[in-house]
């Protein structure tokens, strides 16, 4: 009799395991694999409780993900001319205003132009002031209709105007 003899049970067993290991790390449920595969859900089950089979998983995931750590940084390096080269096209092809200055930012930010941004920053200042300097602010502040910080309501004392017209009355007067 010529041809080889059927894999034994072990070999079966090992080849199905890593027939499955694959397809989790692809995603698929116990269910699925069940399907894919033409095995019982159950065989699958069993198979996926094990913690050798638990181990050999998490060493093909990390496998899978220094693959992918290793091929997206080359991926992108290959294509960052054609990128770069769309981008100025849609630059100079576009025919709304705003899509071509889109283009040029990511263009200008990816060239180390980037634009700056403005941060806001929260925070207590301290500054020397004399005691006419105060009591102006103050004066300002009530003419304003508003409190002056720090004192209270009952304290303020109608100030005699500074001088300074009332926006009210600006807008108010004849022509």
């Amino acid at each position: 009799m010529s041809g080889s003899a059927p894999p034994s049970v072990p070999v079966q067993q090992e080849q199905l395991a890593r027939r499955v290991i694959r397809l989790i790390v692809a995603g698929l449920n116990p269910q699925e694999i069940a399907t894919t595969l033409g095995v019982k859900e159950e065989q699958v089950k069993i198979l996926t409780t094990s913690p050798m089979f638990q181990a050999m998983v998490k060493v093909e995931r990390q496998k899978l993900r220094e693959q992918l750590a290793d091929s997206i940084p080359a991926k992108l390096e290959a294509h960052a001319e054609e990128a770069v080269d769309t981008l100025v096209s849609g630059m100079r092809d576009a025919d709304e205003w705003g899509h071509k200055l889109r283009a040029a930012e990511n263009i200008l930010d990816r060239g180390s132009y980037p634009k700056r941004t403005q941060v806001e920053h929260q925070g207590n200042v301290s500054i020397q002031i004399d005691a006419e300097q105060k009591a102006a602010i103050e004066t300002a502040f009530i003419e304003a209709g508003l409190k002056p910080p720090g004192i209270p309501a009952d304290a303020i004392k109608p100030v005699p105007e500074s001088g300074l017209k009332h926006i009210d009355d600006v807008l108010n007067e004849p022509e």
